[in-house]
């Protein structure tokens, strides 16, 4: 259990001092297993239903609208997401909404009609805006503030290995009992996760005050306004737009660059996808761990800025082993920025609006991807991969630079 303390009382490595550890870790292990079932789900949900609608009549075109549903839920109903989680409690909303997506899920595995599966992409991607924000929300509820850091690590790890391992098990899961399998196996997974976060119970704690230089006007607000109106959040919040819109330019034109630029195929192109991937796996245990909480702004601003220089460095090299290599590093920068983003957001703001921050915090990433998609569609067929790669890269180093010079400038003055 932690207690306030006052701005002095802090360990030299920079975390607020607690006066214990509290017994959370089943709890959190639990919470970390839910998150885990229920993001490789997803993945191999998608992979099902890509198969299902590609063959239908609509072609590319109903695969794009697909993946843009459930992204665009996200982004238009955060600050609804937000606020319901403010009000409700993050648990009782988690557990709401794992329930809901497991009933969608479950109603989606008869259906072929492409109109209908996304219409229904779209419902799912609803109640998982709630949900995430919910969960995100949950979690520091956990543990005491002192090992925040280290649990948002962990949750960046377990996400990013239910997205590296669902897409491979839905491929699997999808050749043994078809899509219908896959989806199947969605909605058991949201059940699942479902019933483990009913058994969970946040522990009666007094929570510490947000960072004491984060700008709390007279007025209330809710978490997204806060995010505004403190400096550091958003400026962080600038860099991460930047950062998730030129990642997903790379995702758009990476099957390009990997076939004509590098002259590899589809085995070399699944490697280097990977890669990113696997560094995004170890970056959060490896790195932000490390991490004392004064540090989380440069912590924001370094993996902008590694992300950008990783990016840049491939659009360079001219064989398939070196980008891999680099795409490790540029994965391990994009775990650091994240963890470091959501443990600022839960220690700069008051619990009462963290539901509405995280919605909000979501929505601009998601935003930031549909962006990034649309670019680099346009980019990749008007301009040369490599230079598009290349753009990408300095244009996110660049946002990253200016944030950490930002934050020495903030820390002189």
């Amino acid at each position: 259990m932690t207690t306030a303390k006052g701005p002095g009382d802090r360990t030299e490595a920079g975390t607020p001092a607690t006066t214990s550890r509290s017994p959370t870790g089943p709890r959190t292990l639990l919470a970390l297993g839910a998150l885990l079932v229920t993001t490789a789900g997803d993945e191999v949900a998608l992979i099902g239903l890509t198969f299902r609608v590609s063959g239908s009549s609509g072609g590319t075109g109903a695969v794009a609208a697909l993946l843009a549903a459930g992204l665009g839920a996200a982004v238009l109903l955060a600050p609804i997401a937000g606020r319901v989680v403010d009000r409700r409690g993050g648990h009782r909303t988690v557990v709401a909404g794992l329930t809901a997506q497991a009933v969608v899920a479950l109603f989606m595995v008869p259906v072929h009609q492409t109109w209908a599966l996304i219409a229904m992409a779209f419902v799912l991607g609803s109640f998982g805006a709630v949900t995430n924000a919910a969960l995100f929300a949950f979690i520091p509820t956990l543990v005491p503030r002192d090992r925040l850091g280290t649990t948002n690590a962990w949750v960046e790890t377990v996400r990013n290995t239910g997205f590296v391992a669902g897409p491979a098990l839905g491929g699997v899961l999808a050749g043994i009992w078809g899509t219908a399998g896959t989806l199947l196996v969605n909605a058991v997974t949201f059940a699942a996760a479902a019933t483990a976060a009913a058994l969970l119970r946040a522990p009666r704690a007094t929570r510490d005050p947000p960072a004491e230089d984060a700008i709390r006007p007279a007025t209330e607000r809710g978490g997204m306004r806060r995010i505004w109106y403190d400096p550091v959040l958003r400026a962080a919040l600038g860099a991460l737009f930047v950062t998730v819109a030129a990642s997903s330019v790379m995702n758009v034109v990476l099957v390009f660059f990997v076939r004509h630029s590098i002259g590899a195929g589809a085995t070399v192109y699944g490697l280097v996808s990977s890669a990113w991937g696997l560094g995004l796996v170890l970056g959060p245990l490896l790195v932000v761990r490390r991490l004392p909480e004064h540090r989380l702004a440069a912590g924001a601003a370094l993996g902008a800025t590694g992300i950008g220089a990783a990016i840049t460095g491939a659009a360079l090299l001219p064989y398939a082993t070196a980008v891999a290599m680099i795409f490790v590093v540029g994965g391990m920068a994009n775990g650091l920025q994240n963890v470091a983003m959501r443990t600022m957001v839960a220690t700069r703001l008051p619990a009462s609006v963290h539901g509405e921050a995280y919605a909000g915090y979501a929505a601009t990433m998601n935003a930031a991807v549909l962006c990034g998609f649309f670019t680099g569609g346009w980019a990749g067929d008007t301009l040369p991969v490599r230079g598009v790669l290349l753009v990408s890269g300095l244009t996110t180093a660049a946002a990253g630079s200016l944030f950490l010079l930002y934050q020495a400038r903030r820390r002189a003055g």
